[in-house]
């Protein structure tokens, strides 16, 4: 009974279907007796179209190995199948033949062809059945990679950004503190302006109110002084004047008067003072409004460097998030991934029992039914078949020492003819050697008469 496999054995005519329907060149008779010529391209057409490797490929030797045979022209070819057994040998691993060796290449028969080209259309089916699953999970991986690929740029171009930021705002850091101390000391310089322009007015209001009093005393006296000129004068018309006490109260109206005009000279000078005063708070007024400009600009400066602070910690933030999303984006993609070979290798289990159990089934019934033919044939000619069939193996037997006789004599021969030539090669180059080594013999020299 042959060993189980982890793919069922299919019958001659399904290989040579499948076989037309790929495209690969193998005919009944070849099938029938396998020879290297004929398998040895079919087994090469496998590789190139599973392993997507050229015949040239295949071919190509290995030069830094070549280099270390003594005659590389000698190896061309052997090498080259060397390295195509090797791509093979892997293909037929993965496919489920572990044994596959060299003398199924160059000694090929029919069953170890059924079984490899059942391993290999086996590998084909399951290949395309699940090609389209395996497809759709690399495009899905594709497009996650490409919008890692895109967030990963984007959160490049987003730190940039942020370090730009950060240089301008470091640059203006230096002029943005030169603002704020000025500004400090405006605030300090206006709010004593604001205390030095409070008491100015209230000093400007009381004067005013002195000044108008002035100026209602003064017009008081006036009117008063009128009055008593006009009471003079009536007086004077009434009463017979004495020349002393006329002059006393000429005298004392005079200083009266002299006293009021001090008054009034007095209120004007305080009155210049309070509009020298005025002017001078007028001044520090447009001191001050010049004071308030400068921090409005500075609260404007202020306020755009809090915008670039927003900006920044804004960036930040979406910088974060891209980050947070690629990491989610690589975690889904390497659960998908997992999820992929998990789903693979569970597919690959389920495939390889449901194979045993059919190869089993199929052996079962194909032994059952060989055993019943066997038992009907054998019950009629037993021994006749058996006397034909030790005759046969003898005559199998005798042919096949010959074959191994006459077999080792030719490798015997080969090897003789390699090692004379091998010899007459070393003997060659000795001989060529010491030619070369050996100096020129001198010629003799001429006899003079």
């Amino acid at each position: 009974m042959a060993p189980p496999y982890p793919f069922p054995i299919r019958p001659q005519e399904e290989i040579l279907k499948c076989l037309r329907e790929l495209d690969f060149p193998f005919s009944d008779a070849e099938y029938a007796k396998p020879t290297p010529e004929a398998v040895k391209p079919l087994y090469q057409g496998f590789v190139q179209l599973l392993m997507q490797m050229t015949r040239e490929e295949l071919q190509q030797p290995v030069f830094h190995a070549m280099a270390e045979l003594e005659y590389p022209e000698l190896h061309d070819d052997s090498i080259g199948d060397l390295a195509s057994f090797r791509a093979l040998q892997k293909l037929m691993k993965v496919a489920g033949v572990n044994n596959f060796c060299l003398k199924d290449m160059h000694m090929p028969d029919t069953l170890g062809v059924r079984r490899n080209l059942s391993a290999l259309l086996n590998y084909v089916m399951f290949r395309e059945d699940k090609l389209q699953t395996f497809q759709e999970h690399q495009d899905r991986s594709d497009s996650l990679l490409e919008r890692k690929q895109q967030l990963e740029e984007e959160n490049l171009q987003l730190t940039s950004e942020l370090k730009r930021i950060e240089a301008e705002r470091a640059a203006d850091r230096p002029a943005v503190e030169e603002l704020e101390r000025e500004t400090s000391g405006l605030q300090v310089t206006i709010v004593a302006l604001n205390k030095e322009q409070a008491a100015l007015n209230k000093e400007n209001h009381r004067l005013k109110q002195q000044a108008n009093e002035l100026a209602d005393q003064l017009a008081s006296e006036k009117f008063a002084l009128l009055e008593a000129h006009q009471e003079r004068a009536e007086l004077r018309g009434k009463i017979v004047e004495s020349p002393e006490k006329l002059q006393r109260t000429l005298e004392e109206l005079g200083a009266a008067v002299e006293r009021e005009r001090a008054a009034i000279g007095e209120a004007e000078r305080r009155a210049r003072d309070l509009q020298a005063k005025l002017e001078c708070c007028g001044k520090v007024e447009r001191e001050v409004m010049k004071t308030v400009k400068l921090m409005e600009e500075a609260e404007a400066e202020i306020a755009k460097y809090k915008t670039v602070s927003r900006d920044a910690k804004a960036a930040k933030a979406k910088i974060k998030a891209n980050e947070d999303t690629a990491w989610e984006l690589d975690r889904v993609l390497q659960h998908l991934q997992r999820q992929h070979q998990s789903a693979m290798e569970r597919l690959q289990r389920l495939e390889q029992q449901g194979a045993l159990k059919r190869e089993a089934a199929v052996a079962a019934l194909e032994e059952a039914r060989a055993l019943k033919a066997e038992a009907e044939a054998e019950h009629k000619e037993t021994m006749a078949k058996l006397t034909e069939r030790q005759t046969q193996t003898r005559e199998v037997q005798a042919k096949i020492a010959d074959v191994r006789s006459a077999h080792e004599q030719e490798i015997a021969l080969l090897t003789a003819k390699y090692d004379s030539l091998q010899g007459q090669v070393h003997k060659y180059h000795d001989a060529l050697a010491g030619v070369m080594e050996t100096p020129p013999a001198r010629p003799p020299r001429p006899v003079l008469a």
